[in-house]
């Protein structure tokens, strides 16, 4: 009998211990999610904005240079492997349109080799 008891209360103790620690660990992945969570929403809204930056920066150095190279009426080699290399790399972040167009018209003017 008196080892029922003792078995019941080491028992008792041992479920009761392991589940405090199996809810303080879960408590603890939650918050750790939940911060995880928001720290990764905020980084992704940083991204946005950087991306967001970038793509209005090319954007306007790709119009800019075009319509400078376009009233100039020609380019040389290096300012169109310069202007193509942007343009890829900025239809490699999704972005195309209006500077597809651009490009095409950029590919009907001569080259012209400065001395």
């Amino acid at each position: 009998m008196q080892v029922d008891v003792l078995t019941l209360a080491i028992t008792t103790a041992v479920t009761g211990t392991v589940g405090w620690m199996v809810k303080a660990v879960l408590d603890h992945l939650k918050t750790y999610s939940d911060e995880s969570r928001t720290w990764r929403g905020r980084v992704e809204a940083k991204m946005d904005t950087i991306m967001g930056a970038t793509q209005t920066t090319m954007r306007a150095t790709l119009i800019h240079n075009y319509e400078k190279y376009s009233e100039r009426g020609w380019l040389t080699p290096e300012e169109r492997a310069s202007w193509c290399d942007m343009h890829d790399k900025y239809a490699a972040m999704g972005f195309n349109g209006l500077i597809d167009t651009y490009r095409a018209k950029l590919n009907d003017l001569p080259d012209k080799e400065l001395r």
